[in-house]
């Protein structure tokens, strides 16, 4: 599903004007339009040091006041003479208005410029405030410019700073901006986190405002996450909430969130005059930082709609503002925009030349989730035009994209995942450990209380009692005890219980990767099956390498899939009597092509005597292809040998290479699931560590064994015992 307005949830904060807290003088509302009249009399005449400090004071004047439109005015003039007259607090005070006032604007460029400026200068003249709305504000300057490394990094530092300060409203803001930055990276776990910090953040501040807001922008990420009917009660709720508080800037945010959710949910009709109103106020209180993502967003319902001739007014308009202010990714959405509508009207040359400028734009911010749906609308229209090798190259490039974030996000997840369940499995052995000293201390208590029993003979009568007494407290402690056991039994079955959910989190997510695996190898046989003519011989072998690709994704899925069936103990295998010698010459042709690249020899030294093993035919080729592609993987130059001999009634196959070998600390932890001897992040080799475990727990459930001996730098032998075919 495409995201919501996300133009609309990226700006909502953004552009919420910042409450200045200068520690000068606390002008009251009724005497600032008198001072304004004051200082623009003394400015006539005004020269040198006096003119640029009223200049300063004016500046900061309409600052307080929120005055956007006038900052930049005053503020420019006594900018151009600060060299003149060098006064930190002033100077400080100059860039902090004119930092709001330009990114108020969308000057991007030179509120960056005298962003950084503040920045440098509020470490040695500011104060906490002004260091943590300087980082709020060039957070927000990086974010429209789609910069978040620094922007999160300066969102970071404003978080802390207004937490020391218990400013809850700015903190608010910043925890709000942060949930955007997630929201770009597609990461909607987190935007939902930061979004309920944010509104929690609000509510203690008494921030009405931003309470609606991050109301409105939960609604957003319960809509990308299909969550359908929690996002709609949470868009209209911020859509009341704004026409009660007669606030029409934060009323427009709200309508455009929940117009755009009627669009995605394909009930045009009813966002149109949702989107219509929210335009309309937006001109009213001439928001331009809103009005190009107004437009677009009413294209969109317009377009919907059918009515194509006043959706592609509308994507002109929003690609005009979106020109004017400098909006990257706004001029980008608004061609895919206009694109979508020549393609409808069968234009498709026209179609290509606007997605070829948007590309070129996602390209450039980093924007995945814009560009893979670019890159496929792209793919389309040069289809259409009969430019197949632009067509495939697109295509090309779409598959990747997807591929790396299918990769990214699984691997997350179930990383996450994993660290909870150790995280839990920790908690429990400490519980155990608690409540076994707590069971010694109770033994050691009760023979410490039988003794003194005996000991008080003297008084018969009062032994019985203390005796009585004392059985009764052990009796209410083995109550206790009991209840304890049972709890830490359903303690343990929750705990499995979330280990079957990993595992079938596995299993459910290799499957549906398998699906657009096999589109990719159909799409490629497809192209491959075409006559010898109609590709250039550069797209064919680019072809064969992305089918490459995919069957490799093929193979690691297969090995997920596999994995989590062990695991569940639902694997069942076919085992007949194999002739060795066949299956590993299968298995040699087909690993053939990856050394092929590589001053790496393939031999095998496998005796035609040797006896057939009980084995599943497959699941043995697929344990041998597992170890040779890891030979191969880990050896630069040398060789890669097969060989196999009998021990008893146990035959053996022994791959050995002349690679990087293994360190003996690592030799036992490459057999564990998602492991290699180089665990890093930006380690050198490709792989999950998958392969290794599958072939062990697989020979395992032939009745053999899989082990390994290397030297550092020598290189490695895995060496498979399987048992001898019967009769």
């Amino acid at each position: 599903m495409r995201r919501p307005v996300p133009c609309a949830v990226l700006l909502a904060f953004g552009l919420i004007v910042a409450v200045a807290h200068r520690a000068a003088a606390q002008t009251g509302p009724a005497t600032v339009p008198a001072r304004v009249a004051q200082i623009e009399a003394r400015l006539r005449a005004a020269e040198g040091r006096e003119r640029y400090e009223l200049l300063v004071e004016l500046t900061a004047l309409y600052f307080d006041e929120d005055e956007m439109a006038k900052i930049l005015e005053p503020g420019e003039a006594a900018l151009e003479l600060q060299p003149l007259f060098p006064d930190p607090a002033r100077e400080l005070a100059l860039l902090k208005a004119l930092l709001h006032g330009y990114a108020y604007r969308r000057d991007l460029s030179r509120a960056l410029a005298v962003g950084l400026r503040a920045e440098a200068l509020g470490r040695s003249a500011g104060s906490t405030q002004d260091r943590a709305f300087i980082a709020r504000r060039l957070g927000d300057v990086y974010r429209y410019r789609s910069e978040m490394a620094p922007a999160l990094a300066r969102y970071t530092e404003a978080r802390s700073l207004y937490g020391h300060l218990g400013d809850d409203q700015h903190l608010g803001y910043v925890l709000n901006n942060i949930g955007l930055l997630y929201t770009e990276r597609a990461d909607h776990a987190r935007t939902l986190e930061y979004y309920l910090l944010a509104r929690a953040a609000f509510e203690r501040g008494g921030d009405i405002a931003g309470v609606i807001l991050t109301t409105n922008n939960i609604g957003t990420c319960y809509a990308v996450i299909g969550r359908y009917g929690e996002a709609q009660a949470s868009y209209e709720t911020a859509v009341r909430r704004a026409e009660e508080s007669g606030n029409e800037d934060l009323l427009a945010t709200c309508l455009r969130g929940l117009g755009a959710f009627w669009v995605e949910r394909k009930e045009p009709q009813r966002a149109l005059p949702l989107l219509r109103r929210a335009l309309a106020l937006v001109r009213k209180i001439g928001r331009r930082g809103h009005l190009s993502d107004a437009h677009r967003t009413l294209g969109d319902a317009l377009a919907a709609l059918g009515d194509a001739a006043s959706a592609l007014r509308e994507y002109e308009s929003a690609l005009a503002v979106a020109t004017e202010l400098g909006l990257a990714r706004d001029q980008a959405e608004s061609w895919r925009g206009m694109a979508r509508i020549q393609a409808a009207q069968g234009r498709p040359a026209q179609a290509v030349g606007l997605l070829e400028r948007a590309v070129g734009v996602f390209r450039s911010l980093d924007n995945e989730e814009s560009l893979i749906p670019a890159l496929a609308e792209l793919a389309a229209s040069y289809a259409a035009l009969g430019r197949h090798r632009e067509a495939f190259l697109a295509l090309q490039e779409n598959g990747t994209l997807q591929s790396k974030t299918w990769d990214r996000e699984t691997r997350r997840s179930v990383l996450e995942m994993q660290s909870r369940f150790e995280a839990k499995e920790k908690e429990r052995q400490i519980q155990l450990l608690t409540k076994d000293q707590a069971l010694q201390a109770a033994e050691l208590r009760r023979q410490r209380q039988l003794r003194l029993g005996l000991v008080a003979a003297f008084a018969a009568v009062l032994a019985i009692l203390g005796l009585l007494f004392n059985r009764y407290r052990l009796g209410v402690r083995a109550a206790r005890l009991g209840e304890t056991l049972a709890l830490e039994r359903r303690v343990n079955e929750q705990l499995r219980e979330v280990d079957r959910m990993k595992d079938r989190f596995l299993a459910t997510t290799t499957a549906e990767l398998r699906t657009p695996v096999l589109d990719i190898l159909g799409l490629t046989g497809l192209l491959l099956g075409a006559p010898e003519g109609d590709l250039p011989a550069a797209a064919r072998e680019a072809l064969g390498t992305l089918a490459g690709s995919a069957q490799r994704l093929q193979r690691l899925v297969g090995d997920v899939l596999d994995f989590s069936q062990i695991r569940e103990g639902g694997l069942a295998l076919d085992r007949q009597p194999v002739a060795l010698q066949g299956v590993v010459e299968a298995a040699l042709a087909l690993v053939q092509p990856f050394a092929a690249g590589k001053p790496v020899a393939l031999r095998a030294a496998v005796p035609a005597d040797l006896p057939p093993v009980s084995a599943d035919a497959r699941r043995l080729e697929q344990i041998l292809l597992n170890l040779l592609g890891n030979a191969i993987k880990f050896t630069d130059a040398g060789e890669v040998e097969v060989s196999a001999g009998r021990a008893g009634e146990r035959v053996w196959i022994a791959v050995r290479d002349t690679g990087i070998g293994i360190a003996p600390e690592h030799q036992e932890r490459i057999f564990q699931a998602f492991e290699q001897a180089d665990g890093s992040a930006e380690r050198r080799h490709g792989g999950t560590g998958l392969g290794l475990a599958v072939s062990r727990k697989l020979a395992e459930l032939h009745g053999g064994t899989l082990d390994v001996r290397s030297v550092p730098g020598a290189g490695s032998t895995f060496t498979v015992s399987l048992p001898v075919a019967a009769g």
